[in-house]
């Protein structure tokens, strides 16, 4: 594997490059895999798109925990 393509929804990108990135790069140098994101924008009520919000900040939160734990990140 060499390229790396990730589509995710815009509220979600940037916990899934904080996956990818701390995953793929880990000690492998930041060229090792070629990784490109791609964002969809999917129509959401304003409800939704607070609910989305809210629930991304925890899982972020809860992400850097266990990637520092796992030693991921530093």
């Amino acid at each position: 594997i060499g390229d790396v393509t990730v589509i995710t929804s815009d509220f979600h990108m940037d916990r899934a490059k904080k996956i990818f990135d701390s995953i793929f790069r880990k000690g492998r140098g930041k060229d090792f895999y070629k990784l490109e994101y791609m964002e969809d924008h999917p129509e959401l009520s304003e409800r939704e798109k607070m609910n989305e919000a809210s629930v991304e900040s925890q899982m972020m939160a809860k992400l850097v925990a266990r990637l520092q734990r796992d030693g991921f990140l530093e």
